[in-house]
């Protein structure tokens, strides 16, 4: 169920009753797990209950209950999010900073300086899961001046470009600074700017600018057949979407 509630947000815009619709729906569906599992891990889990908690979570943020952000401000909000259980540490950390975009810099603090790499991809996804356009158009200039290490570079920015409030200033990064990315990305993984990124485009004006900008490089030998799939990628989705919605 929650890997189909993932795939349906396609056809949802943001700020729309629709998505307000849908999101009270997964609410609805979740709630009774919710309500057996709650937000904190118990000794006797079961496996299956222990990792279905933070999919349960998941879900519960997704749909902006009441209740569920209630209890994660009670029970974790003067917690060091380094100490939460680590199977729900991602959502709680983007729940708390959901909720309180001041955690941003002391998150990212912890981010830039930890060297456990589980605790950087749950903390790196709270952070560009925020909803604070200012904050997110922040990290991009950290992405080129060493703040964000080079090796976290892509994931950093592909979460950035994956979230609607800053998709368009990551889109606007990426095409100003291309042949600087070029140079420090090399042949190996500058295509995955062109792959990954087509994946999450789900919109028309955004994928326009995606044609107009990648289209004439399509000659270039490192990218010639992530363009083509990056292309295929959002036409494909673009009709699902017109067709489907």
């Amino acid at each position: 169920l929650s890997v189909i509630v993932n795939d349906l947000k396609i056809f949802f815009d943001p700020h729309t009753e629709e998505k307000r619709a849908f999101q009270r729906r997964v609410g609805d569906i979740a709630r009774d797990q919710f309500k057996r599992l709650g937000v904190v891990a118990k000794a006797n889990d079961s496996d299956n209950d222990r990792r279905l908690r933070a999919t349960i979570m998941g879900l519960m943020r997704f749909s902006k209950d009441e209740d569920f952000k209630a209890q994660i401000e009670n029970v974790y909000a003067k917690q060091d999010i380094t100490k939460v259980d680590t199977d729900l540490r991602w959502v709680v950390a983007a729940a708390l900073l959901r909720e309180n975009n001041a955690l941003s810099p002391k998150y990212f603090n912890i981010y830039c300086t930890s060297v456990d790499a589980s605790l950087k991809q749950d903390i790196g996804g709270a952070l560009a899961a925020s909803r604070d356009r200012d904050t997110l158009k922040g990290y991009l200039p950290k992405l080129m001046d060493g703040t964000i290490r080079p090796q976290d570079r892509f994931g950093f920015y592909y979460r950035l470009v994956g979230n609607y409030v800053s998709q368009d200033d990551a889109l606007d990064w990426m095409f100003a600074n291309w042949d600087w990315l070029v140079k420090e990305e090399g042949d190996k993984t500058i295509a995955d700017y062109t792959r990954y990124v087509a994946a999450i485009i789900r919109q028309e004006e955004p994928a326009r600018r995606y044609r107009e900008f990648f289209e004439p490089k399509i000659d270039q030998p490192a990218l010639t057949r992530d363009i083509k799939v990056g292309l295929a990628d959002i036409e494909a989705k673009l009709q699902l979407i017109k067709e489907d919605q």
